[in-house]
């Protein structure tokens, strides 16, 4: 009985700190797709009314995005940065 805990806990501590960094990673990735997206339909709200929505909100009171994502990674929520000069992966950030 012993030798069967003895092994499960080896396994448990290998295993666990597996789970704690993929779960960190698939919410950076998380974050860096919403980002992504957001940028990308920033962008097709800039072509039909000429300005960068102020707000993730605005794109989703608009129509441009069905939900308001939040920043996985540090339980924020994005921003959208006005400056046109930007590149689309820059212009949105988890704050």
């Amino acid at each position: 009985m012993l030798v069967v805990l003895f092994i499960i806990s080896i396994i448990l501590a290998i295993a666990l700190p597996n789970l704690f960094t993929a779960s960190e990673k698939a919410k950076a990735r998380a974050d860096l797709a919403n980002c992504r997206l957001i940028g990308a339909q920033a962008e097709a709200f800039y072509l039909d009314l000429g300005r960068y929505p102020t707000a993730v909100e605005e794109l989703y009171h608009s129509g441009y995005l069905q939900r308001v994502p939040k920043c996985a990674t540090l339980k924020k929520r994005f921003i959208i940065k006005q400056d046109p000069k930007l590149k689309e992966e820059e212009r949105v950030v988890c704050a």
